[in-house]
C-alpha cells in the first residue's frame, strides 16, 4: 500500500506541474538579434560619389563603444569591400582607423568618395573590445556606383558650368554684331 502511495504522489505532483505550466504559460525564448542592410538595396545602382548605407537592427541595442561599459554592448562595424572572413571567430578584433571599417553604433553611415563601379558592404555586430559577436549576426548587400558628375566648383578644368554659360553668350553676342554689321553694308547703297 505504501508504494502504491507514492506512485500516487508522484503523479500528482505531475499533474499539478503540468498545470501550472499550462496556467502560467511557457516562459518566453529571447529573440536573437538580427541586421538587415535597409539602403541600399542588393543588386541596385546608387548615385556617388557619397553612399549612404542604412540598416535596421532589431532585438539588440546598439551602444556607442567609446561609452559602453560592458563587454556584451554592442555595436556595429560598416564595411566597405573588406573580407570579414578574418573576424568571424571573434578571436580577432576588428581594426581602427580604416576609412572603409567604420565602427559606430548609429543606424547609418555615409561614405564619402566611393568610386564608380561595383561594391559590398557588409555590417557586423561587434562587442565592446571590437570582437565580433558570438554568434555572428551580420548583413551583405552588393550595389553598383553609377557615373559621378563633378561636385560644385571641382577641379580638373571642367568648373562648374559658369565658364561654358559665358561662353554661349559670348558667341550669340558676337553673331549678333557681325550680323548687324553684314546687315547694315547691305543696306548701302
Amino acid at each position: 500500500m505504501k508504494g502504491s502511495l507514492g506512485v500516487f504522489r508522484g503523479v500528482g505532483l505531475l499533474g499539478l506541474l503540468a498545470s501550472l505550466i499550462f496556467l502560467l504559460g511557457t516562459p518566453p525564448v529571447a529573440a536573437a538579434p538580427a541586421l538587415r542592410i535597409v539602403s541600399p538595396t542588393d543588386g541596385a545602382t546608387v548615385a556617388g560619389p557619397d553612399v549612404t548605407i542604412q540598416i535596421e537592427a532589431t532585438d539588440v541595442t546598439l551602444v556607442d563603444g567609446r561609452v559602453a561599459t560592458r563587454n556584451e554592448d554592442v555595436h556595429t562595424h560598416y564595411l566597405l569591400d573588406i573580407d570579414p572572413t578574418p573576424y568571424l571567430d571573434g578571436k580577432q578584433n576588428m581594426p581602427i582607423g580604416d576609412p572603409h571599417l567604420v565602427h559606430s553604433a548609429a543606424t547609418s553611415n555615409t561614405f564619402t568618395d566611393v568610386a564608380p563601379g561595383p561594391h559590398t558592404v557588409i555590417t557586423i555586430l561587434s562587442y565592446k573590445d571590437h570582437h565580433v559577436s558570438q554568434p555572428v549576426v551580420m548583413a551583405k548587400v552588393s550595389f553598383t556606383v553609377g557615373p559621378t558628375t563633378p561636385r560644385a566648383g571641382g577641379g580638373g578644368g571642367h568648373g562648374d558650368g559658369r565658364a561654358a554659360g559665358s561662353l554661349a553668350a559670348g558667341t550669340v553676342l558676337l553673331t549678333l554684331l557681325v550680323g548687324g554689321l553684314l546687315l547694315r553694308r547691305r543696306a548701302r547703297p
